[in-house]
């Protein structure tokens, strides 16, 4: 038993002195018990030691770091110090003590202010580094305002590094003073650290040495080295030469028993080209840096616009991974990616088959699929130490998506592969500013932008669908993402943005196969210019689908020629019918209201804008043609469909619905049933309860030029039974009639629609309420909502005479038409008796002024209108002169 044990001890002890285990590895194994855990304070090759074996893969040397930052997140003091215990290691990983502030470990703090291992020089910068002479580092070194293994940080807040200063020196091309710095004691086992936005140091970067020869190399190739070098001179001579010199300096350092670090790796960007899978053969070895895929993948750059020509590209990455691939690379490893242009954007992961989604890389996807790459997004073990979503990542199905913008049908073969390799067409995945959307989401975004086109989203929409995309993220199978932290949900809904784009082909296919609940309220982002405001994108309107449908169309052609913007209305009524029959076939319900305090219906809402397709899909299927009653501030009110599209022509001024259609659909609402007395509170008068006749009339005022339309209305709503009604305690033949009609009348009138027809100086309209609407030429009434312009209860007659313009009176057509009025209110049978007590109550001179231009204008009416001339003669009683009207 002794001799197995100790057997099974030697072959751990040979397993861990191999180095094979790594970091990850060697820690599992000495958890197992407390014997194996006290390997962790062997520095030697037969424990902890072993670890450093693997310095040279850029992967261990993260593995570290992260190792490092999880002992200060949980403030463990004791591995903090068996980790910093390994020789070289102290040193290497800059800001530890300001982690430690930040997480508030005070075990941790104590022990990293007493060991001052990575000081930093604050006095330098990059632009201090290119101009330092060797006599200034030279006093900088002896003061201690600089040590040789001082560290620099660089860069802007979207790209941050964390340099050796012999790195920086290098970069700046200041040889003289890297060669000054080695001499002093510079340590060349060192790399710098990389960060993106304002996240912790993530990714290791180069070592001086490794800086040196990609620096001497871009000279001839820049597209091998990481920094833009385009703009700088190249190497001159002399500078070659100091540059050569270093190099050997540097490479016998780094091939010393004390750092040995000359055969470390590190990631680099690499120029595609026909060589580049023989040179991946040739360089590869199994085992070596999981990024390799990520970092052929980001060779090439996101689309920017349509004729973007990447196939060569994609083909050439293709061939690279194969080969990645069949050295056993890490096809699933991840890398965190920013916006250098835009600092703001936040960090975000990404695998090598989200990028090749994002660049549109078609060949290069399917190959790291064939291959066994992870189709869905980063997977949890893939995060150090367990503490996934740190970042929001990217999700293929996602990022291709977002693509479709520029080249749909690249777009459209992607997402049928992913989804054949088993991708979740619901998870989310990064999209902008820390949101993540799912695929549905970010299609119908970019249909709403019209950024892509009805057709293209129609097919990748049932591409999606068929895999299991549903509207709701909680119909499908993810669920890891709505619980990762820090990650800001998009709570669109897509059949919410489909019916705003309205998108029949859309509506219907989320209705029947995508989950979708016309009766839901979902939240839509808002479109137009003020899109351009994020915030403004974020907040959003919630509403029902239905509602959504019907929209605002008029909002979206003011400006255009009134033959433009009538047609393309008529197009969007015709999109928004389609929309409204397929959501109502889905069994969405027409007497919701979008806001109870409004009572607005669709049918409602569909009046008011006049959209006479919209309305008709609506009745044929069932919405009433009454009015809807509903609580306003405490008051009950009703809106009645036929009092809002009465007052949809003048409510959406000129150019944006014609007088054809706007009868259309007044006689539309009449067949269908609508009660033509039915009092309605319209969108002007929350305040009161109006006829349809009057809302008719009552802009006669302000469209005087459409008193033609007018009529035909007018008699429109007689034919059925409108009927003007009067004040209380008048009792008018007209009245009477109405009342033994087959619609009763209604409440009092607030309006009278003879006065308002008076107004509007044109007899055809005052005869059509007599003969067939039941007003009485006789019965006063008011005119004007307004009280400061409302001369109280005058008679029609009255009105004309006395409370028109005295300016009209002056324009001989005016007057000539004024005239006409008050002769077929005297045909109607209004008596000018009625008027002797008004006229008394004019001034002299204004009864003078009106006999005058009865004299002028009168013609052939002249003995129509003796009533009238024997009332406004200046026989009988005169009031005394004063001031006129």
């Amino acid at each position: 038993m002794t001799q197995s044990i100790s057997r099974r001890s030697d072959v751990l002890g040979l397993l861990i002195a191999s180095g094979l285990l790594g970091l990850r590895g060697f820690w599992k194994v000495s958890s197992l018990s407390k014997e194996t855990l006290g390997l962790r304070d062997d520095t030697t090759s037969l424990g902890f030691g072993s670890v450093l074996t693997g310095m040279e893969d850029v992967s261990e040397r993260e593995s570290i770091l992260d190792l490092l930052k999880n002992c200060i997140q949980i403030d463990n003091v004791r591995a903090l110090q068996q980790v910093l215990a390994l020789d070289g290691v102290a040193g290497r990983y800059p800001h530890l003590l300001r982690l430690a502030l930040e997480h508030k470990a005070p075990g941790c703090v104590s022990l990293l202010m007493d060991m001052d291992i990575t000081p930093e020089a604050r006095e330098l910068s990059e632009r201090a580094v290119s101009s330092l002479t060797p006599e200034w580092l030279r006093s900088l070194l002896q003061r201690g305002i600089v040590r040789p293994d001082s560290w620099v940080e660089t860069g802007t807040l979207g790209d941050r590094r964390q340099q050796p200063l012999l790195t920086l020196l290098i970069d700046e091309r200041n040889f003289e003073c890297a060669e000054l710095l080695l001499g002093a004691g510079a340590r060349v086992d060192v790399f710098e650290w990389c960060s993106s936005g304002v996240f912790e140091w993530q990714s290791s970067g180069r070592t001086p040495l490794q800086a040196l020869v990609l620096q001497l190399a871009a000279d001839r190739n820049p597209n091998c080295d990481w920094k833009d070098r385009e703009s700088l001179p190249p190497l001159s001579e002399v500078e070659r030469e100091k540059g050569l010199s270093l190099l050997r300096l540097l490479a016998e350092a780094a091939s010393s028993r004390g750092s040995r670090c000359l055969d470390w790796e590190v990631v680099v960007g690499c120029e595609n080209s026909p060589g580049g899978r023989s040179a991946v053969k040739s360089g590869w070895r199994e085992g070596a840096n999981s990024n390799l895929p990520l970092a052929a993948v980001a060779t090439g750059f996101p689309l920017t616009s349509l004729d973007f020509e990447n196939d060569n590209i994609d083909s050439e990455t293709a061939e690279i991974l194969e080969a990645l691939a069949e050295g056993r690379a890490d096809l699933d490893g991840i890398e965190v990616s920013h916006s250098k242009r835009d600092p703001a954007v936040m960090a975000h992961v990404h695998t090598a088959l989200s990028l090749a989604c994002t660049n549109g890389y078609l060949n290069s996807a399917r190959v790291l699929l064939d291959r066994g790459a992870w189709p869905g997004g980063c997977r949890k073990e893939k995060w150090p130490y367990g503490v996934p979503g740190r970042l929001p990542c990217c999700v293929p199905l996602v990022e291709t998506v977002k693509g479709a913008e520029f080249q749909p049908d690249i777009a459209k073969s992607l997402v049928r592969l992913l989804i054949a390799k088993g991708a979740d067409s619901n998870e989310p995945g990064y999209t902008e500013r820390g949101f993540v959307a799912s695929p549905l989401q970010v299609l119908l975004q970019l249909l709403l932008e019209e950024k892509i086109s009805s057709k293209d989203a129609n097919d990748i929409a049932k591409c999606l669908v068929s895999g299991g995309a549903r509207c709701s993220l909680s119909q499908g199978p993810h669920r890891e993402a709505e619980a990762l932290p820090g990650h800001r949900q998009k709570t669109l809904s897509p059949l919410a943005m489909a019916s705003k784009a309205q998108d029949a082909g859309l509506v219907q296919l989320l209705c029947e196969e995508g989950g979708g609940n016309p009766n839901a309220r979902g939240k839509s982002m808002r479109t137009g210019p003020a899109n351009k405001d994020r915030m403004w994108e974020a907040m959003g309107v919630v509403d029902y689908p239905i509602f959504f449908a019907l929209g605002d169309p008029g909002s979206d052609f003011r400006g255009l020629p009134a033959v433009s913007a009538e047609k393309a209305r008529e197009e969007r009524d015709k999109k928004a019918a389609a929309v409204l029959g397929r959501l109502v076939d889905a069994g969405a319900e027409m007497d919701r209201m979008r806001y109870q305090s409004e009572g607005s219906t669709p049918l409602i809402l569909a009046c008011s804008q006049g959209l006479v397709d919209s309305v008709r899909v609506l009745l044929d299927r069932g919405a009433p043609a009454e009015g809807v009653q509903f609580y306003n501030f405490g008051r009950l009110l009703t809106r009645v469909p036929l009092v809002e599209s009465l007052g949809s022509f003048f409510r959406l001024r000129v150019g944006l619905l014609s007088p054809s259609r706007h009868l259309s659909l007044v006689s539309l609402l009449l067949q269908k049933g609508a009660n033509p007395n039915e009092r309605g509170a319209s969108t002007e008068t929350f305040d009161r309860n109006i006829s349809p006749l009057e809302q008719a009339l009552r802009y006669g005022s302000e469209w005087k030029h459409e008193a033609l339309h007018l009529c035909h209305l007018v008699r429109l709503l007689t034919v059925p039974g409108a009927r003007c009604s009067s004040l209380p305690g008048t009792h008018s033949p007209g009245e009477r009639r109405a009342q033994k009609g087959d619609s009763p009348m209604q409440t009092p009138a607030v309006l009278s629609p003879l006065l308002l027809a008076c107004q509007l100086e044109k007899p055809c309209v005052v005869r059509v309420l007599c003969e067939e609407g039941g007003a009485d030429p006789n019965a006063p009434g008011r005119w004007s909502l307004e009280s400061d312009a409302d001369p109280g209860v005058v008679r029609p007659l009255e009105f004309v005479l006395f409370h028109s313009s005295a300016a009209g009176w002056r324009d001989a057509s005016v007057a000539g038409e004024r005239w006409s009025v008050v002769e077929t209110l005297l045909q109607m049978g209004a008596n000018p008796e009625d008027l002797a007590a008004a006229s008394r109550r004019q001034s002299l001179a204004f009864r003078t002024f009106l006999l005058e231009k009865l004299r002028e204008t009168a013609g052939d009416r002249g003995p129509s209108l003796e009533p009238i001339v024997r009332v406004l003669s200046l026989q009988g009683e005169d009031a005394a002169s004063g001031a006129g009207r």
